[in-house]
């Protein structure tokens, strides 16, 4: 503390004057603790969401691509197949078509799923 400053303008003796005057209007010093300012206020991540990005790559293969929104970064991506990461390549099931899905975790521990349906090619990669 510097000698210069009176010793109410101590942090604890400033801390005890300003719960003290509170008390006096009814509130609790708690409340005012607890309260956030309004310049310092964090707003809340956005809800996390999944949009998948699908394309036939030929020789029956795809390629997938997980565009994740919102949430809690880093994240953690759990397709259908066991594949991990941002993105899965795959042989299609069916010389037709294919259905990819994939889970995503954010570090807040929110999830969201998505899947995507597509035309698969038989060609030549």
């Amino acid at each position: 503390m510097d000698d210069s400053e009176p010793p109410c303008y101590d942090e604890t003796m400033t801390f005890h004057r300003i719960a003290i005057g509170i008390g006096i209007i009814g509130l609790s010093a708690s409340a005012v603790v607890s309260a956030p300012a309004a310049a310092g206020t964090v707003k809340p991540a956005a809800a996390l969401a999944v949009s998948l990005d699908c394309q036939a790559i030929g020789n029956s293969a795809y390629q997938c691509f997980a565009d994740v929104a919102g949430g809690v970064a880093p994240y953690i991506y759990h397709w259908y197949d066991g594949h991990t990461g941002e993105s899965d390549v795959n042989k299609c099931q069916s010389f037709t078509h294919a259905t990819v899905s994939v889970t995503v975790n954010d570090s807040a521990g929110a999830s969201a799923s998505g899947s995507q349906s597509f035309a698969c090619d038989p060609g030549p990669a």
